[in-house]
């Protein structure tokens, strides 16, 4: 994700963190104060939300390992991350194989009434879902629900998820 917020939960020693992300970022602190957790929770978030977790859920040792004092203790894992454009958040549970699936996905872009909520899809199935949208806001226009301006200023908004998450 290039800028924005970002909330982890429930990754590795990372029990609750909301962290504020820029163009550029610094990682400052003690040896096992966590830093390289939050660069693997960066990147598994990354892979997870293109549909690509389960090799890094086996690089990283399984699920077990990946959930915050393992799994007994902890029973999902949450990333969330928001944008000018854009919010996108995923819920992970562990399931059979020590491996990590989709519980909960939601997209939402910001300043319009567009939001999709899903489980166990990927920012790609999402965004594609979204795009239908574009004959709902067509059909708002038709209806003058909607000016074609605001109907083609969310329309815009559409790819931004995606992008961000991959940059």
């Amino acid at each position: 994700m290039k800028t924005g917020s970002t909330i982890v939960h429930g990754f590795k020693s990372i029990e609750r963190q909301t962290i504020a992300l820029g163009a550029l970022n610094v990682l400052i602190g003690a040896n096992g104060s966590g830093k390289s957790n939050l660069l693997g929770a960066l990147s598994f978030f990354k892979a997870s939300a293109l549909g690509n977790s389960d090799t890094l859920v086996k690089q990283f040792g399984g699920a077990n390992r990946l959930l915050c004092h393992g799994k007994k203790t902890t029973k999902s894992f949450f990333f969330a991350c928001e944008s000018e454009a854009f919010s996108y958040e995923q819920t992970l549970i562990p399931v059979a194989g020590d491996r990590l699936d989709v519980a909960k996905e939601r997209l939402a872009i910001l300043g319009s009434d567009v939001e999709w909520l899903e489980g166990g899809s990927d920012i790609d199935d999402l965004e594609r879902q979204l795009r239908g949208e574009e004959v709902h806001l067509k059909d708002a226009v038709a209806a003058e629900e909607l000016s074609d301006e605001e109907a083609e200023d969310q329309i815009r908004y559409f790819p931004s998820a995606k992008d961000n998450i991959e940059g």
